[in-house]
């Protein structure tokens, strides 16, 4: 890993091989050394973000866990309850949000995707395990792709995730629209090219597609 890292700190271009290597070795020291991943996400994370498309979590529970817990349990954003208290509800389970939770433009971005009085429907949580097919079945072709196809498979409204076809030309940026009423397109970008892909939904209804879709963007690319 020393070589790895050595080649990122010289600018270095990294192979695929190496980028897999460096993403196990960043799941594992997220999860078994929190300060020292603290100093490699400083360190790397936009490095690889910017010229890998390689995404580093900055806690060890993200916001996609967050959301997704809301989600799963839609009593929390009903009317009056405050998703925020320590006690009861669920922020202990989520410690790296804590600091956002007094944030007044995360609560009223958080009401936005989740209107307490207006509550919009989601497609239903899958009832098995997801789905994911890479063109020639290899996810280690496009470097990223993987760990944005991890990164949307939290959602639970997702049941299949594929990629479909490489544009001609690099797009301009990366975004999720709404193509039928049980799937959505998608384009991920990576230093080299983009690609198109598809998101199958658990239920085909126009409506709640359109909402995961708006919903999507907003959370990855606003």
């Amino acid at each position: 890993m020393r070589r790895i890292l050595k080649k990122l700190d010289l600018g270095a271009l990294l192979n695929n091989e190496e980028c897999r290597l460096l993403m196990e070795y960043q799941e594992e020291l997220r999860l078994r050394s929190p300060e020292s991943y603290m100093i490699f996400h400083d360190r790397y994370a936009d490095i690889l973000a910017e010229g890998y498309a390689l995404r580093l979590p900055r806690f060890a529970v993200e916001m996609d866990e967050f959301m997704n817990y809301l989600l799963l349990n839609p009593q929390l954003t009903g009317p009056g309850e405050d998703i925020f208290a320590v006690s009861p509800g669920p922020m202990p389970s989520f410690p790296g949000h804590i600091k956002i939770s007094n944030d007044l433009r995360f609560k009223k971005w958080l009401d936005e995707l989740l209107p307490k009085n207006n509550p919009r429907e989601f497609p239903p949580p899958r009832e098995k395990d997801i789905i994911i097919k890479y063109e020639d079945g290899n996810p280690l072709k496009e470097t990223g792709i993987k760990s944005h196809f991890e990164r949307l498979s939290r959602y639970p409204f997702i049941s299949r995730l594929q990629t479909y076809r490489h544009l001609n030309s690099k797009a301009a940026g990366d975004r999720i629209e709404y193509l039928s009423p049980d799937r959505l397109g998608g384009i991920f970008t990576n230093k080299e090219k983009s690609i198109y892909y598809h998101i199958y939904l658990t239920e085909a209804n126009e409506e709640k597609a359109k909402h995961a879709c708006e919903f999507l963007n907003s959370i990855l690319y606003k």
